[in-house]
């Protein structure tokens, strides 16, 4: 007699195993992707917070640098 004749069970328990395996390795790709997904845009919002705050810092720069120089065409005349 074979396996299967004599234990019919074993057969559909393999199957179960296996599609909870399929279904198991499918969540844990999707979680995978998503935090990959969710990490990479803070991350990059993260860069253009810093980029916006450089950007600032260089125009009140620019701003301060201008106002020092009326003052001191001011005093000079």
């Amino acid at each position: 007699m074979s396996a299967k004749r004599e234990f019919p069970e074993a057969g559909k328990t393999r199957k179960w195993k296996t599609l909870w395996e399929r279904v198991w390795r499918k969540i844990g790709e999707i979680v995978v992707v998503t935090l990959t997904l969710i990490l990479v845009y803070y991350l990059l919002a993260f860069w253009g917070v810093i980029a916006l705050i450089m950007a600032g810092f260089a125009k009140a720069g620019v701003i301060l640098r201008r106002e020092a120089a009326k003052k001191d065409l001011q005093s000079r005349s």
